[in-house]
């Protein structure tokens, strides 16, 4: 990696970590049905509410967890890269073209992180989510060094 260049990959902890604490849960909820059902000598309905928090509980977040895709992003003095994973490429954009940058915070959804801003000329606007990316201070000092100039502090 050279020094006019940094690239970063996205890791998506907190969404798989969430993920799997929803399938822990479930996991215990149907214990509970199993170690109830067992103490109250009722088992009709069991198979019932097992297969609901199953579906419900294990499933739906395991399909979650495994759809979501990692991405890179590379940002040069001249490029802006962002490529999912195999190779499907989202942005490609000349650094040139970048109108303004910003961190901002919702105020209103604090556990959303904060959130990288870039506005492009003809492109567009793109978000990248601090909980997305391990090394989003990284990328955060390589734009201040880099491209301070067009750091937006007013938002009108």
């Amino acid at each position: 990696m050279q020094e006019d260049t940094i690239e970063v990959e996205s890791n998506h902890f907190t969404t798989k970590a969430a993920c799997y604490a929803v399938i822990a849960v479930s996991c215990a909820i149907c214990l509970a049905i199993i170690m109830d059902a067992n103490r109250q000598h009722v088992y009709d309905s069991l198979g019932g509410r097992l297969l609901l928090v199953v579906l419900v509980g294990v499933l739906l977040p395991w399909y979650y967890q495994s759809t979501v895709k990692r991405s890179t992003l590379t940002i040069s003095q001249q490029v802006f890269h962002m490529k999912q994973k195999p190779d499907k490429v989202l942005h490609h954009l000349s650094m040139k073209t970048l109108v303004g940058w910003w961190i901002g915070e919702d105020p209103r959804r604090k556990s959303a992180g904060r959130g990288l801003h870039f506005d492009f000329k003809d492109s567009g606007h793109i978000c990248l989510l601090s909980y997305e990316y391990s090394q989003f201070a990284a990328v955060e000092r390589y734009l201040e060094v880099h491209f301070a100039h067009k750091k937006r502090h007013d938002f009108s």
